[in-house]
């Protein structure tokens, strides 16, 4: 039979966010200085820095990053910490002509964060994090996530939440840990509403484990977009896990994760449409579950390989992903080539296939000592 991947939702883990993100938020000053002539009119780093923001956003003139760069720098030059943060995101980047050097970067997020700027400090949480301008270094990260949490960045609130609740740099303690991811969950951060629906759901942070509290925070967050969140939600419908079960709702979220690109959505995906009578579209099913073994996931191949091997579920001769002749016939030589592939990537049920096929002679010469060899390897 198809097989649903069954791995769940993973426990949490650090957020590190969107350099381009944090830029954008710099726009919002636009609207509150005027029209672009009235901002160009001006001289001081303040009307620069809008200068380059409108020039990086393409607000009333023609987008272009080189020209950005050049107001920012003049603002900066003149101590303007909003373009010390521009200059740092820049060099992150690699945008305006700079090479993405995070060395580089660290100079103009250093001073932008003395000068008060919590954002700057995140991304230097972050960097210190990832080892990106040195050795790793969790003690530093947790101070400047601290410190930026202080100015009201929710995105370091929930990286110091992990890190106080995992011990990493700082003193363990699960229960303060806890009550900053969830100040950054019921403040909006996504990343924080699927941690908390994880922890619920794992018994994470001393937590009880409680379905419903799980699935309404992931619900949260995959409202705001998170593929992954938007995947596990589709996991809950189509279990009943939290939340009454709905073939027709884990099809909607698994969808919007499969346009996302998230390759387990598709897989799971592609079985329910192939599979699940109340839901069932089997060109689209077949064509999700061709889409990820394509991508290399190896339960989608041996979903394909299944498919190919039994005939049942292959779409209709008309579907484009169907071959000449082959309509919803067998065909095991297709069989054996995904069955194949997703034995080679580990999948044991792949390799089980193999054995029946080479014991009974499909698609190849009946081959008892192949039999035996997938068979063993299957149990290792």
């Amino acid at each position: 039979m198809l097989r649903i991947f069954a791995r769940g939702m993973q426990r949490r883990g650090l957020s590190y966010g969107s350099t381009s993100w944090l830029s954008n938020r710099l726009s919002k000053k636009l609207s509150q200085f005027g029209a672009f002539d009235q901002v160009k009119k001006a001289a001081d780093d303040k009307a620069m820095v809008l200068l380059g923001m409108c020039y990086a956003m393409g607000r009333d003139v023609e987008k272009c990053d080189v020209t950005a760069a050049e107001w920012f720098k003049k603002s900066a030059a003149k101590g303007n910490a909003e373009s010390k943060l521009a200059m740092g995101l820049w060099a992150l980047e690699g945008r305006g002509n700079m090479k993405a050097d995070p060395i580089a970067a660290k100079p103009y997020l250093e001073e932008a964060s003395a000068a008060g700027l919590g954002d700057a400090s995140a991304i230097l949480g972050i960097l210190w994090l990832e080892g990106k301008l040195g050795k790793k270094d969790e003690a530093a990260a947790a101070e400047l996530f601290r410190k930026a949490s202080d100015k009201g960045n929710w995105l370091a609130t929930y990286n110091l939440g992990v890190l106080i609740a995992e011990g990493r740099g700082i003193s363990a303690s699960p229960s303060k840990g806890y009550e900053l991811i969830r100040k950054s969950a019921v403040a909006g951060l996504a990343d924080a509403q699927y941690a908390l629906a994880a922890a619920y759901n794992f018994g994470g942070m001393k937590l009880k484990r409680d379905a419903k509290k799980s699935h309404e925070w992931m619900l949260k967050a995959a409202k705001q977009g998170k593929a992954s969140a938007q995947y596990n939600v589709g996991v809950q419908f189509a279990n009943g896990e939290g939340v009454e079960k709905n073939l027709k709702e884990a099809v909607l979220w698994y969808t919007r994760a499969a346009e996302q690109g998230l390759v387990e959505s598709m897989c799971n995906l592609g079985t329910l449409l192939l599979s699940a009578d109340e839901v069932k579209n089997e060109s689209e099913g077949f064509r999700w579950s061709l889409q990820a073994a394509q991508k290399d996931f190896d339960m989608a191949k041996f979903n394909v390989g299944y498919c190919y091997h039994t005939g049942e579920l292959l779409p209709l001769a008309s579907s484009p992903y169907s071959r000449p002749g082959l309509g919803t016939d067998k065909n095991a030589e297709e069989a054996m080539r995904w069955y194949k592939e997703a034995a080679g990537k580990g999948q044991k049920l792949a390799m089980l296939q193999l054995a029946a096929m080479y014991r009974k002679g499909e698609g190849v010469p009946a081959d008892e000592e192949m039999a035996k060899e997938w068979e063993s390897k299957a149990q290792k």
